[in-house]
């Protein structure tokens, strides 16, 4: 669908220019957990704050789908942008960064193709998704702290308004901080102040192994890993 073909085969996406059909494949949109989450979640074992990582993700994209898609209908021989619609959306939950650390996040990847008002599927507008990206990650954050909260844990906000849960242990954090250390140590060298803006930019340039999720044999001696770390710095 990511080239354009819409789910009932009936449309492709995209429009012709000079003999070849060109068509934006979509948007991606990523929701991250915090260090003390990850770690919590993937070095501690507790599997309930994966699922209360994904049901804060599946929040945000409901405000995402019902507030912030918009797509351009021609209506009595007028183009109109509509508010809300059908997305074709696939999420993609990973457990490492690329460094590789423990990192809980999802990758919200959505087609270029929104089902209007009259059934029929036209191009995605994404201009009010990336204006509230903000308004979005906070939904994730609020969501993703109640429903921290319900299991039982006590939070706190950090530096980046990021939800971490008090008690983690501050070395296994940071022991587990490699990729962040990485984009410290970009922007120091280039002379630059440490702010989110900054950050995701030598995220963006700084090179390091691409993480994704692991096979279950690799993922498996990938948490023994980190387990072993773990004991190494709480024994």
């Amino acid at each position: 669908m990511l080239d354009g073909e819409t789910p009932d085969g009936k449309q492709v996406m995209g429009r012709m220019v000079d003999g070849e059909r060109q068509h934006r494949p979509g948007l991606d949109l990523t929701f991250s957990a915090s260090k003390s989450v990850s770690v919590a979640a993937l070095v501690y074992g507790d599997e309930r704050l994966i699922k209360a990582h994904d049901e804060a993700v599946k929040a945000a994209m409901t405000v995402v789908e019902q507030r912030y898609v918009q797509t351009r209908v021609q209506k009595n021989g007028h183009m109109e942008t509509e508010t809300g619609g059908k997305i074709v959306a696939g999420l993609f939950r990973h457990d490492t960064s690329r460094a590789p650390d423990p990192q809980l996040h999802t990758h919200a990847v959505i087609a270029n193709m929104v089902e209007n008002s009259e059934g029929r599927f036209t191009a995605l507008h994404n201009d009010a998704i990336f204006r509230n990206r903000k308004i979005i990650t906070e939904v994730y954050r609020t969501e993703l702290d109640r429903n921290i909260r319900a299991l039982g844990y006590e939070t706190e906000r950090g530096k980046y308004d990021e939800v971490n849960i008090q008690g983690v242990d501050e070395r296994l954090v940071q022991s587990f901080a490699k990729r962040r250390q990485q984009i410290l140590k970009a922007l120091q060298e280039r002379g630059l102040p440490v702010t989110p803006h900054t950050s995701q930019l030598a995220a963006l340039g700084s090179v390091a192994n691409f993480g994704c999720e692991l096979p279950s044999s690799g993922r498996r001696r990938y948490v023994d890993g980190f387990n072993a770390t773990a004991d190494g710095m709480t024994g």
